[in-house]
């Protein structure tokens, strides 16, 4: 083992932020989506996400929007709305996500929950990564 590994130290501290993020169980899909189709209202991520509350979304909107993950921008006219993207913090974390998510689908586990997997539910590798 190279020996300049074994004197290398890193704070394991961070994990606690990385879980805060995207251990929410809508977090990532919330990512995943606004990378896919750009903005979006509310409402429109409401439809898009089947089995979030409205109580739900809005508060991982906010706190997503709180951390610098999303954007938030209230459109003014009649009646004004309000359109959440990526940051480029956000776009930084969803591109950071295709790694783990190749890991997994190399897992026996994802194979069994693939099969069941609707193809409103799949996403394009290629958009991932774009």
């Amino acid at each position: 083992m190279n020996s300049s590994l074994n004197d290398e130290k890193i704070c394991l501290c961070a994990f606690d932020g990385i879980i805060d993020i995207i251990g929410r169980k809508w977090a990532i899909l919330l990512i995943s989506m606004l990378g896919e189709y750009g903005d979006l209202r509310f409402n429109q991520l409401y439809r898009k996400l089947e089995g979030i509350s409205p109580s739900t979304l809005s508060k991982t909107l906010s706190e997503l929007s709180a951390r610098g993950i999303l954007t938030r921008t209230v459109n003014q006219g009649k009646p004004a709305n309000v359109v959440y993207g990526l940051s480029e913090r956000g776009r930084d974390l969803r591109d950071s996500l295709v790694p783990l998510l190749n890991w997994m689908s190399g897992q026996d586990e994802f194979e069994k929950m693939s099969e069941s997997c609707s193809p409103k539910d799949m996403i394009s590798v290629n958009k991932l990564l774009l």
